[in-house]
């Protein structure tokens, strides 16, 4: 998936920027890579504790 290839180099550069975790959390759930998105979205948390999207995300892969 291109988007995903994309959001990996962002990464490479901004690793802590909590959106592009999240953008590439989102990306891999709509590609029903859960594992991956459990990644992000976790990572987003270590960051932001208090983030609610990466939360729900969490909650809603389960």
């Amino acid at each position: 998936m291109k988007a995903i290839q994309t959001m990996e180099k962002v990464l490479k550069l901004r690793p802590t920027n909590t959106n592009y975790l999240l953008t590439m959390a989102t990306l891999y759930e709509e590609a029903n890579r859960l594992q991956f998105a459990q990644k992000y979205y976790s990572k987003a948390l270590e960051i932001d504790p208090g983030n609610a999207h990466a939360k729900k995300g969490l909650k809603r892969i389960g």
